[in-house]
């Protein structure tokens, strides 16, 4: 944790959103008032040989919350959506902090959705002044790189979007043992996404033979594994499975073999951008069947870069969505009215409350490491996503995933399972 001075001051002039012009006028005027007092100090007094002291300018205190997600490139539609829902819960909170704070910064670091470019952009967080914890990462693996560090210098990682269950159970989840104390995930795992899907596919939609298509790395085939064992159990027959190694952006030879097995649907482990150019090589390869995938296909840019049609077509998300939640049109609206120019996404809420709960964390507890981890251990609140406490692993207790369906180019939430 790196921390500076308690009284650090506000940096005046800021392009950072969440700073705005009331703590500027504040501080003027608190300066002008000590230049008025000090200048009365140096002329007569009514009193001989009195002096007037000078007031001392009053500077609030400033603490910094990061955003490590992709920002630059790979899922840059969830990831600006998770940075920009930080930025809400900070630019609230500054509201109603006025005059005298404390008050948060937003620093957001790009990861482009890849372990290496994480590693590699991680400096510029730990060097950040008064930071009290991260929001991130969207992808899992990035998260596996960076935990590591952060964990030896004691910054807490919330995140609104990681699915692989390694995170918080550990390699083994039929023997879980938690791997990073500094680590609370807000969503649910892939053990859960996975199930859910492959039960919607058996019983909404009647199918009983799939084939898998899914990314090499390793979140995507923990999903794809999920997926065909429940599948299995339930009576299903898994045709064929094909893994793309990392970088493929042909699949017409994968999709081809997965074709000849006649499945009555094609499962998609992967995430966008490459979920739309799937879509469309299946397609082309005779697989004019429905897609189905997790989280990484819930993007509005996986049906309006598909150049064929994906109506009908499944994916799911690790949470409630955000239209069915109590707040979640005054969430909505809140963000809509902030003028971002990119949607908040399935994952803006669970951003938007992990970001809010560094806030109290460092307001009620202090900003020091130890604390806000205490914090995190014992919370149970209400946020805009629901319940908002974690198990002993780091999970969240509040557990869903909801199921969507395209319909008419939107992807519609059509039906949420809980455990």
């Amino acid at each position: 944790m790196r921390l500076g001075g308690e009284g650090e001051a506000l940096p005046l002039g800021t392009g950072i959103r969440s700073l705005e012009r009331p703590q500027v006028k504040f501080l003027l005027r608190l300066q002008f008032i000590s230049l008025l007092a000090g200048l009365a100090g140096c002329g007569s007094s009514s009193f001989e040989g009195e002096v007037t002291p000078p007031i001392a300018p009053f500077y609030p205190t400033v603490y910094r919350i990061g955003v490590l997600a992709p920002l630059d490139a790979g899922s840059v539609e969830f990831g600006r959506g998770i940075r920009n829902s930080v930025i809400l819960a900070v630019e609230r909170w500054n509201a109603q902090a006025q005059p005298f704070g404390p008050f948060f910064e937003v620093v957001a670091v790009d990861d482009s959705s890849d372990p290496n470019v994480g590693l590699a952009n991680l400096p510029q967080l730990l060097n950040t002044p008064n930071l009290v914890g991260v929001v991130g990462t969207y992808n899992s693996g990035v998260a596996t790189a960076v935990l590591p560090t952060l964990e030896a210098e004691g910054i807490p990682l919330l995140s609104p979007g990681n699915t692989d269950p390694a995170l918080t159970l550990g390699p083994d989840s039929n023997n879980p043992s938690r791997p990073f104390d500094n680590y609370f995930r807000l969503v649910a795992r892939d053990d859960l996404q996975g199930p859910a899907l492959a039960e919607y596919a058996f019983s909404n939609l009647g199918v009983t033979r799939v084939a898998i298509l899914t990314e090499e790395k390793e979140v995507s085939q923990t999903l794809a594994s999920n997926f065909q064992t429940r599948f299995q159990a339930l009576g299903g027959t898994i045709t064929a499975l094909e893994i793309a190694p990392e970088g493929t952006t042909d699949y017409s030879l994968l999709l081809g073999n997965l074709a000849a097995t006649s499945p009555e649907l094609l499962f998609y482990a992967g995430e966008v951008p490459s979920g739309s150019t799937v879509r469309d090589q299946a397609t082309g390869a005779g697989l004019a069947v429905t897609l189905m995938g997790g989280d990484g296909l819930n993007a509005q840019s996986y049906i309006d870069d598909a150049t064929v049609s994906t109506e009908g077509d499944v994916a799911s998300a690790p949470g409630v969505a955000v239209e069915l939640l109590p707040s979640g049109a005054e969430f909505l609206a809140d963000y809509q009215s902030a003028g971002f120019a990119e949607p908040a996404t399935f994952f803006g809420p669970y951003a938007f409350d992990a970001a809010n709960l560094l806030i109290r964390a460092t307001v009620q507890n202090g900003p020091e490491s130890q604390s806000v981890l205490a914090f995190l251990e014992q919370v149970n609140t209400i946020g805009v996503t629901g319940q908002l406490a974690f198990d002993q692993f780091g999970d969240a207790l509040n557990q869903a995933v909801t199921l969507y369906v395209v319909r008419a180019d939107v992807f519609v939430p059509d039906e949420v399972v809980k455990p």
